[in-house]
């Protein structure tokens, strides 16, 4: 099974009273002024109670950003690496990846027990514990839309078991 959810994000401005949300329009529409502008899109993808023959693991569904296993996880395994696929608008991505398990630490958000960088569109995460897995990647930049917001930048998340 493989559950999607997405989430068109809001723009985050930097204006002179500070950060607020909306696009750059609204808030100039308000009185403030914009020092800049970014929007913020989220993609998740959970892959659940795969089996040993499935191939539905490593289906694409179109994400801009997209993280896509090339290793079964039915067949992840402590100490071996799960490598995957990482798409940015349908051609390879190369920048930085974040992994991490549940649990690996609860007192800290945005702390990762793995990093590694994506070369050509494929990335290897070394799996060093069991229990649930997600691998993060991110594309800061992209070009805005006029009047609206100055960059886009991408998040996408891939959640799976290891048993």
């Amino acid at each position: 099974m493989i559950l999607l959810a997405t989430k068109d994000g809001e723009s985050w401005c930097v204006t002179n009273e500070g950060g607020k949300t909306g696009s750059r329009k609204e808030l100039e529409a308000q009185g403030l002024k914009v020092i800049s502008a970014n929007k913020y899109d989220k993609f998740a993808k959970a892959i659940l109670n795969t089996s040993h023959d499935d191939k539905n693991y490593s289906v694409v569904v179109g994400f801009p950003l997209e993280i896509i296993p090339l290793t079964n996880p039915a067949d992840a395994k402590v100490g071996e690496y799960f490598d995957v696929k990482i798409l940015l608008n349908g051609q390879p991505y190369t920048g930085p990846v974040w992994a991490t398990y549940d649990g690996f630490v609860k007192e800290y958000e945005n702390t990762y027990a793995y990093y590694t960088e994506a070369e050509n569109g494929e990335a290897h995460v070394k799996i060093t514990s069991p229990g649930y897995w997600g691998i993060r990647a991110v594309q800061n930049g992209l070009p805005g839309v006029e009047g609206d917001y100055d960059a886009l930048n991408l998040r996408s998340f891939l959640l799976f078991e290891v048993k």
